[in-house]
């Protein structure tokens, strides 16, 4: 057996975002798979799985195989404990105010359907015999970083691209000014930008070229 401490972690968009912050603590047997789980928070509940117990509507047993490089891409880093530790860790989650969970077992934990399945294949089959809705090829995998992330809510937000206005008319072009303060004026446009949909347009002032920025309907051909 081995057992692990991870570090402090944080679930966006989860039925227990509220609970803040906690600390999963791990119990890998032999198989290499997790046998048994502690998601201890910060605001005193806990959330228990074994490979009975291992599915309710806040999460689920994890269900990829271990290896340090993609428990680290998983979890960040975390540190080997002694079973003691995770003994004492395991009897205070049960004390959690929570506690105990209401568990959503109707099938057998995918990991030992695939461990059970004596074909050899690697399909999980599960008490519905049907795969596992983890993997449309029934096959368990562990989650890539980037879908880490996005579970954690840790991924950088993407700005969105602006609208992009499809504007006729081309730079250098003499165009005349439909409305305003400088109705009637005509110049040369300098500048396109088509994500704001203007154009900079140098009409002459006083004997002057001044840039004049324009939406880019206020503007025709002469």
């Amino acid at each position: 057996m081995i057992y692990l401490k991870s570090s402090k972690l944080t679930v966006a968009d989860s039925p227990v975002s509220e609970w803040g912050s906690f600390v999963r603590f791990l119990e890998i047997a032999d198989d290499g798979y997790v046998n048994r789980q502690v998601d201890l928070f910060v605001n005193g509940c806990a959330l228990m799985y074994d490979r009975e117990l291992w599915c309710d509507e806040e999460s689920m047993l994890a269900d990829a195989k271990y290896d340090a490089e993609s428990f680290t891409a998983l979890w960040g880093p975390s540190q080997e404990i002694s079973s003691e530790q995770f003994e004492v860790e395991w009897e205070f989650a049960e004390a959690a105010p929570n506690q105990p969970q209401e568990y959503d077992v109707e099938e057998v934990w995918p990991v030992l359907a695939l461990l059970d399945d004596g074909d050899g294949d690697g399909d999980f089959t599960g008490s519905a015999g049907k795969p596992h809705p983890m993997d449309l090829a029934g096959k368990p995998h562990p989650m890539d970083l980037v879908e880490v992330e996005r579970m954690l809510g840790l991924e950088e937000k993407k700005e969105e691209e602006p609208t992009r206005v499809k504007i006729e008319f081309k730079i250098g072009e003499v165009v005349r000014i439909k409305s305003g303060t400088f109705e009637s004026f005509e110049g040369e446009i300098d500048v396109i930008d088509e994500a704001t949909g203007k154009l900079s347009v140098l009409i002459e002032i006083f004997g002057r070229q001044t840039p004049h920025e324009v939406e880019y309907h206020e503007v025709e051909r002469p």
